[in-house]
């Protein structure tokens, strides 16, 4: 599915704090950067990845945005192709853009500034998918280093953005309103409805297994969770064991 323009106005916001981190994780090794298996020998000083997305060169003037690859281009002078492609359509159209940026801050808000006229351009789709890119590769290459949303709030597993917020047996997307019709229940009523002890639902919401669960809209001090994901965890626990 292409992205929106609130889809892409929403990634080039998260896009400046991301890059902002940036120089953290070229330096930053977690357990997220090893890898099973690796062949022997030396690993490199530093993230390739954020190296890359680092780079500030611009390669070719002459290059339209749309024929750049986000995925070997630098962070910035990707950002900042799009934003000379669409200046120049912008003064042919009789506007007058801003001087251009020269950070990637800069870019995205630049770019915010002029989305509205951005989708009226032939090179629409192609600029949505760039952003998209570029905000995926950024957000893979700082998770050691970003703070993850509250515990209690369930990231959409779709637009990988927004939160699911729970209103009786529907959870809705702030984002992209991605609608999940699930059963919301507490661990202990989850306890009394499946015979699982209590003690148990616990630890597999400690280790992650059932999703993280949100806040209940009538009582956030209290966590709700699917039922449906519960009886799937338990059903796979039963496999394991017999």
């Amino acid at each position: 599915m292409t992205p929106t323009a609130q889809h892409i106005r929403r990634q080039l916001a998260d896009l400046a704090d991301l890059a902002a981190l940036l120089p953290t994780a070229l330096i930053t090794r977690t357990p997220n950067d090893t890898q099973r298996g690796a062949a022997p020998g030396s690993r490199p000083p530093a993230r390739l990845d954020v190296i890359q997305l680092l780079d500030r060169r611009v390669r070719d003037l002459t290059s339209r945005a749309e024929w750049v690859d986000p995925d070997r281009a630098g962070l910035l002078p990707y950002l900042w192709t799009w934003c000379r492609d669409i200046e120049a359509d912008a003064l042919d159209a009789g506007h007058h853009p801003d001087d251009l940026p020269d950070t990637v801050a800069g870019c995205c808000a630049w770019l915010t500034t002029w989305l509205n006229f951005a989708q009226t351009l032939p090179q629409w789709d192609e600029l949505v998918l760039g952003i998209d890119r570029c905000w995926r590769n950024t957000r893979a290459a700082t998770r050691g280093v970003r703070d993850d949303d509250p515990p209690r709030h369930a990231r959409c597993n779709r637009c990988h953005i927004g939160t699911l917020t729970p209103s009786g047996d529907v959870w809705t997307c702030t984002d992209c309103a991605r609608i999940i019709s699930i059963t919301a229940v507490s661990l202990p009523d989850a306890a009394r409805l499946t015979g699982i002890p209590l003690r148990t639902l616990q630890a597999w919401a400690a280790r992650s297994l059932l999703d993280r669960g949100v806040a209940d809209p009538d009582d956030q001090r209290r966590t709700l969770y699917d039922l449906g994901t519960i009886r799937r965890v338990a059903a796979e626990a039963q496999l394991r064991s017999s």
